[in-house]
């Protein structure tokens, strides 16, 4: 069995900060890449049911 010294712990932890950081920016990256997408889609959408509803408007007044 290996026995850790202060200079293991210290490289482990610090390795442990830095992969958990990294993990929770890559992970803040690819939820607002998502959430722009969305917001994209949204904001397609919105324009195509406003469209619909114009479109349906004018059948009616025929």
């Amino acid at each position: 069995m290996t026995l850790w010294n202060g200079w293991d712990i210290a490289l482990l932890a610090g390795a442990g900060y830095f992969a958990v950081l990294m993990l929770v920016r890559l992970m803040r990256t690819r939820r607002e890449r998502l959430l722009g997408r969305l917001r994209g889609e949204i904001e397609l959408e919105k324009v195509r049911v406003h469209k619909l509803k114009k479109k349906q408007a004018a059948r009616a007044k025929k």
